[in-house]
């Protein structure tokens, strides 16, 4: 038998195998090195334009969260010293650039641009360039008591910065809210501030009269007494009030002007015995049998020196129940009641005008009576007016309607000019006031007179909601509810020249064939 033997060999890698692995590695760890390298320099290139970043918008918050009307005039171009940050030493400056707009001549609104560098190397071309951050803006001058006016604007083109105006607002400080309710009671015993005078009324220590709301209420409003004041509108809250004509009892709003160099007028509301609050437990009694207890609540204050009025009818087919006026109680005082199974009801709301460029004619005051006069008319202005703050025209906004789509009583509409005329538009609950300048938004400074809204059921499109609106005009008519005026969705005065106080608009009071 034969036998076979295997040689063994050895087995290996040679040398220049060795040689091309050791390259081929050699090769991958610097680029992994290189890599990590470069992201380590990315990094904290990244860190630092995050922390420059920062600094821009921190500088361009302190720039907008001036409060004080003398600093805002003062902002100017200027760099910050050196800081040094977490990440690198930064440098950082801003540029101001003045915003005039035509026909105002006064800046209050300015253009501004935070540039922050970092660690940048002017003699190496584009370093500056690769390490900067630039945050630009425009801001004003917001008067810290003018944000909830702010807050409720419509958000559009607004009056133009200056002429004393202090923040592009709908409401430019025209009108506000002035209830002064406070605590009188600490539980059955009377505050050490206050002394009872009679009745329900409390003087504080200061020489202010309060009225307690009743009801259990331990708080009270500050009160007039009405011999002070001078009568204005019928208050149309009160239901009996709505009567054509209103009864000679009729309850009324009352006014006093304060002063003219500010052009401030209070308007107020009247107390009834018994009346709880602001009386809302008394609005549907029999005015005849209700009592007034010589006082009246401060409600709303004027300050631009005038007070205008938004009157109409709000009509329907079904019956008004639930409808309110809408109304920003910033922006306007309004009085509506829409009474049981009506079909009509009056409205008005009052906003504030300003005075500032109307010429005051015979009639006008110059000084402030010292006792209620006919001649203290709220609706004119004064002859002396050198209130600053309130915006060209005063008020613009919307009046509207609220609680039209209710469950108890379906799903309206409300009929404008543009579906009687047929014209395409979209559905909307409120009607918009406004002045117009050239392109520049500003106030209406004048009242309007039928300014009436209709209510229809919802319709599937605008075709049958035009329908609908044209047939409801004619069944009303039927019943005796003539609607002669139905303003448009969006009713503009036309302003050249100065916004001075006019009359009252009554053009659409017989606008439907």
């Amino acid at each position: 038998m034969k036998s076979i033997f295997f040689k063994n060999r050895n087995q290996g890698i040679g040398l220049i195998e060795v040689l091309v692995t050791t390259v081929v590695v050699a090769a991958g760890l610097l680029a992994v090195a290189s890599m990590q390298g470069g992201f380590m320099s990315g990094s904290a290139s990244n860190k630092a334009r995050a922390e420059a970043l920062v600094l821009a918008e921190q500088k361009m918050e302190e720039l907008r969260n001036y409060i004080n009307p003398a600093q805002f005039p003062a902002v100017a171009t200027s760099t910050d010293p050196v800081i040094t940050g977490t990440n690198a030493a930064f440098t950082r400056s801003w540029e101001i650039s003045a915003i005039t707009v035509a026909p105002v001549t006064t800046t209050r609104r300015v253009a501004v641009t935070v540039t922050v560098t970092w660690d940048c190397n002017r003699s190496v071309a584009g370093d500056c360039d690769q390490k900067r951050v630039a945050v630009s803006s425009q801001i004003a001058y917001v008067e810290p008591s003018n944000t909830a006016g702010l807050a409720s604007g419509s958000g559009e083109a607004s009056h133009p910065a200056g002429l004393g105006m202090t923040a592009p607002s709908p409401n430019v400080r025209a009108s506000a809210r002035t209830q002064d309710i406070v605590k009188i009671l600490d539980g059955t015993q009377v505050k050490a501030e206050f002394t009872l005078v009679s009745g329900n009324l409390y003087q504080k220590a200061n020489g202010d009269i309060y009225r307690l709301d009743g009801g259990g209420s331990q708080s009270g409003r500050k009160v007039e007494y009405i011999v002070n004041l001078t009568p204005f509108d019928i208050d149309l809250r009160f239901n009996d009030n709505n009567a054509i004509p209103p009864p000679a009892s009729a309850i009324r709003l009352y006014t006093k002007r304060l002063n003219l160099d500010t052009a401030t007028i209070q308007l107020y509301t009247a107390n009834v015995v018994g009346g709880i609050g602001d009386g809302a437990n008394k609005f549907n009694e029999t005015v005849a049998n209700l009592t007034l207890d010589g006082t009246a609540s401060q409600a709303h204050g004027f300050y631009g020196g005038v007070i205008l009025s938004v009157k109409g009818t709000v009509y329907t087919t079904t019956n008004l129940n639930t409808i309110k006026v809408d109304h920003n109680r910033e922006d306007m005082y309004c009085v509506f009641n829409p009474g049981v199974g009506k079909q009509s009801r009056d409205y008005a709301c009052y906003a504030g005008g300003n005075c500032n460029n109307s010429i005051s004619g015979a009639g006008h005051l110059t000084t402030i009576p010292t006792t209620p006069s006919v001649t203290n008319d709220a609706t004119q202005c004064p002859g002396a007016v050198a209130d600053a703050k309130v915006g060209p025209g005063g008020w613009r906004g919307n009046v509207g309607l609220i609680n039209i789509d209710d469950e108890d009583r379906g799903k309206e509409s409300v009929c404008y000019l543009e579906e009687i005329n047929a014209t395409t538009s979209d559905p909307t609950t409120a009607r918009k006031y406004k002045g117009m300048f050239g392109t520049v938004e500003q106030g209406i400074n004048e009242s309007y007179s039928c300014q009436n809204y209709l209510i229809v059921g919802r319709a599937a499109n605008f075709s049958q909601l035009a329908e609908d609106c044209k047939k409801a005009i004619a069944d009303l008519a039927i019943t005796g509810l003539a609607i002669t005026g139905l303003p448009p969705k969006a009713v503009v005065r036309t302003i050249s020249g100065l916004n001075t106080v006019v009359g009252i608009y009554t053009s659409h009071c017989d606008n439907l064939p």
